[in-house]
């Protein structure tokens, strides 16, 4: 048996203090993917550090200036929370598509926001992982998602991570040391191996929303073998902005879950940019999604199959934040 340390601090800069203290220490929110990669001895961690009973950390707000959530927020709370599912709805058709209402119950929106990447090859028991040579992040010098070449492509799932990005979310860092704030966007390395920007000595202590503008609409889809208790294999979160004319003045589309970072599709929308939407021109523009994911990604899990589940997607998504944008008047 491997001895473990417990630790429960009350504040956070008792927290902060034996982040920096105590070497080969994880951060425990709700445990729903910490404990799961322990159990399957993926992170064997000198020391636990339990978040649980700072409740400054919980603490969340809905006003003028937009959304703010502590990082400990559960995500049952959050899905219940009917004012930010109307002012979100993006993140709240995340949320609801998570897992499956006990994982909810025990879960963060920190938590799953820092979830760590997976895949198929390394996150299986040691018995199954003895038959491969060693990926890259069990410390070996092989992919083998994409065995030519040289990073881990190991895939970012978390199903809040669009949302957020969608929205424009501003996350604090703090350390014992200092605290710094960066767009959500930076948060994320591209690294499978290491996939968040952010130092042991640290730890996400408020996540900032601004207020989504006027006539304006947000949806989130995923696909996934199966509707409850599975990672998605592919996902889209797109926004999209009108003017009092019905013209387009914005237009956003993330696709997570095919690689250690999440994809932001831009050339595919630009040329919708100051025209009036249509039927036709949403087709138009989905042909083009699945391709430019492709090239930006560059990544081998977003199979022929699954470029086709974008293209779909991605049509019948805008229609509806298109939908959505127009009975948004205010």
């Amino acid at each position: 048996m491997v001895e473990l340390e417990f630790h429960s601090p009350c504040t956070q800069k008792e927290a902060l203090g034996m982040l920096r203290e105590l070497p080969d220490t994880r951060i425990i929110a709700g445990g729903t993917d910490l404990l799961v990669l322990m159990k399957d001895l993926l992170v064997q961690p000198g020391s636990v550090l339990s978040l649980g009973c700072i409740q400054d950390l919980a603490e969340s707000d809905l006003n003028q200036n937009g959304l703010r959530l502590g990082p400990m927020m559960p995500l049952w709370r959050l899905e219940k929370w009917k004012a930010v599912g109307k002012a979100y709805p993006a993140l709240l058709q995340a949320v609801r598509s998570l897992a499956a209402p006990p994982i909810r119950n025990q879960g963060t929106v920190g938590g799953n926001l820092c979830l760590d990447t997976k895949c198929i090859y390394y996150n299986q028991s040691q018995v199954w992982k003895r038959q491969l040579t060693p990926c890259l992040k069990a410390g070996g010098e092989v992919c083998h998602v994409a065995p030519a070449g040289k990073r881990c492509l190991g895939a970012l799932t978390a199903e809040t991570i669009g949302p957020l990005s969608i929205y424009g979310a501003e996350l604090t860092l703090t350390s014992s040391v200092n605290a710094r704030s960066i767009p959500i966007q930076e948060f994320f390395t591209g690294d499978g191996l290491r996939p968040h920007n952010m130092s042991p000595e640290e730890m996400i202590t408020t996540i900032q929303l601004p207020l989504p503008p006027p006539r304006s609409g947000s949806v989130y889809y995923r696909f996934a073998n199966r509707k409850a208790l599975e990672f998605s294999q592919v996902n889209l979160t797109g926004s999209l902005s009108l003017d009092d004319g019905g013209r387009v003045t914005s237009a956003r589309l993330i696709i997570g879950s095919i690689g250690p970072a999440p994809v932001e599709v831009k050339e595919s929308l630009s040329g919708i940019i100051g025209e009036v939407p249509s039927e036709h021109l949403w087709a138009q523009v989905a042909r083009g999604v699945a391709r430019e994911a492709v090239r930006v990604s560059r990544s081998p899990r977003l199979t022929p199959y699954l470029q086709d589940v974008v293209t779909a997607n991605a049509e019948r998504l805008f229609k509806k934040t298109w939908q959505q944008a127009l009975g948004n008047q205010t």
